[in-house]
């Protein structure tokens, strides 16, 4: 069977039908605008220095948990762990000179920042 992907602007209607095997099915689609389009201005941590040499300072903007994710950009996750407190360092010294992404989850809200490594 093949997929399809179909994008919407909200608030949309969209009309469906597939076939599995050899019986037709019919869908409406009915995607409202939804009333919560509050974006944060700000992420989550603030990080320093960037570009770094090796060592930078992941500065959260509150107290809570956090998940710090670091990947490369193809995606290969190098680094992962739970922050707790409101202020991490991270050393990222190993790695070779380039451009990381770091993803930064509270559980609500997720940022994604950019690490360039001289």
């Amino acid at each position: 069977m093949d997929i399809h992907t179909i994008t919407l602007n909200v608030p949309a209607e969209a009309e469906i039908a597939y076939r599995a095997t050899d019986v037709w099915k019919d869908f409406n689609i009915n995607v409202a605008q939804s009333n919560n389009t509050e974006i944060p201005d700000e992420p989550i941590a603030r990080v320093y220095p960037n570009p770094t040499n090796g060592m930078f300072t992941l500065e959260f903007e509150a107290d809570g948990v956090y998940m710090v994710t670091l990947a490369d950009l193809t995606g290969m996750v190098l680094l992962r762990r739970t922050a707790a407190v409101q202020t991490i360092q991270i050393n990222i010294g190993t790695y070779p000179a380039g451009v990381y992404l770091l993803t930064i989850d509270d559980g609500k809200r997720q940022s994604v920042m950019r690490i360039v490594k001289n």
